[in-house]
């Protein structure tokens, strides 16, 4: 590597459900799944509520702070709504955005990938044995609706998705045009 040393830049952003994992919060986690799965769509709320987390990673972005690796707990929640707030903002299109989310099943969905993460619960949680592959593949599935959704919720909450990166996320015209310099080919 012959550039700058690496920095660690810790954004929070929610909460981590394995920071005081219990059996009862795995429980918990995924009865609300199944609660969104069989009753409705529920946006990631990431996005409105974390905008100004979101706009700190691209305010680094604008000033050529690169490379940058992103990361949550999981790798699909928290790191896919800000991957889908970068890709919009760099002009790609909504159904690209939601296509490349759903990149996320092919690895993380993977039998090996859901074998490796229910070990990772167990001792997360402190489990007698890991917890069902049925249970582990509901929580690390990725649903286009549900992006879709928290983009269509920016969309109302804001009027425009330019309007969210403004005003929630702060960024301003030239923030935007550097961001774009420096990840876009001309």
């Amino acid at each position: 590597w012959s550039g700058n040393a690496p920095e660690f830049f810790s954004v929070p952003i929610g909460s981590n459900l394995i920071s005081s994992p219990t059996a009862d919060d795995l429980k918990r986690r995924v009865a609300a799944i199944d609660a969104q799965t069989k009753e409705s769509v529920r946006a990631y709320d990431y996005a409105i509520e974390y905008a100004g987390q979101y706009g700190k990673i691209l305010q680094r972005v604008a000033a050529g702070d690169l490379p940058v690796v992103e990361h949550c707990t999981a790798g699909k929640d928290r790191t896919g709504v800000f991957s889908a707030i970068l890709l919009t903002a760099l002009g790609v299109p909504r159904d690209t955005v939601v296509q490349d989310y759903m990149l996320s099943n092919q690895f993380l969905l993977a039998p090996e990938a859901i074998n490796g993460t229910a070990a990772d619960l167990q001792l997360a949680f402190g489990l007698p044995e890991p917890p069902d592959l049925a249970t582990v593949k509901t929580i690390m599935t990725s649903k286009p609706e549900t992006l879709a959704a928290t983009l269509d919720k920016i969309d109302r909450t804001y009027g425009s998705f330019a309007n969210y990166l403004r005003h929630a996320v702060k960024l301003s015209d030239a923030d935007l045009a550097k961001i774009r310099l420096h990840l876009l080919q001309p």
